[in-house]
């Protein structure tokens, strides 16, 4: 609950304050849909990793590897239900504080592009690559896809951001070295982060004594 309270926040002063007249009452669950789509592809990614590095193909097992890259594809299809939802109610409504928000990103140069990419990079190959259960079950395959989703959902904040940065009528693919820098600068502080808590505690937690059991049945 408080997750979902501070993600909607951010969204609402991060980025819908970007567009002041726009408003969405869906936005905020879009964003943390979205957030949670990433959070799951990442979790895959480091499961997988671990799992390789640290030989515990024992407890991170291929069934849990699976039931990881279910959801996965779960969130797949809520981001892109909550994302037409958002779309389909504002197209209907076609009010003049609303449309402009869309318009820009979906039918202007280049956005219309990324618009359409990122609906195939978010939705449609992570619905058809993790639709097979053989694919599933495959980790460095799963690995990858779940860095493809990490990927694709930063290419959605930056739509969501960028075009509301310049002028109408000018807009313009604008990625940097501050875009570099900031994105290296997120994942440097997450890793550290990662990292050092994994070198002050086990991988697994030893004192249960329930873990091969509860493992295993998995």
């Amino acid at each position: 609950i408080l997750y979902a309270f501070g993600a909607s926040f951010l969204a609402w002063d991060f980025v819908m304050t970007l567009d002041q007249e726009w408003f969405s009452t869906l936005f905020g669950v879009f964003f943390i849909f979205g957030n949670m789509h990433a959070f799951l592809a990442l979790m895959l990614v480091i499961s997988v990793s671990v799992r390789d590095s640290f030989g515990i193909e024992e407890y991170i097992t291929i069934n849990r590897l699976h039931d990881l890259a279910k959801l996965v594809f779960a969130f797949s299809l809520l981001w892109a239900y909550m994302g037409y939802s958002q779309y389909l109610v504002i197209w209907y409504a076609d009010m003049p504080e609303e449309t402009p928000y869309l318009v820009i990103r979906s039918m202007e140069q280049p956005w219309a592009l990324m618009f359409l990419l990122i609906i195939i990079a978010v939705f449609a190959i992570p619905f058809l690559g993790l639709l097979p259960k053989t694919f599933c079950r495959m980790p460095n395959y799963i690995r990858a896809m779940g860095i493809w989703v990490v990927i694709s959902q930063w290419f959605v904040i930056y739509l969501m951001v960028v075009p509301s940065l310049q002028d109408f009528g000018h807009y313009h693919v604008d990625m940097g070295l501050h875009e570099l820098l900031i994105t290296l600068g997120f994942v440097g502080i997450f890793f550290l982060s990662y990292f050092t808590f994994l070198g002050k505690v086990p991988i697994l937690p030893i004192s249960d004594k329930h873990l091969c059991r509860s493992w295993h049945g998995h």
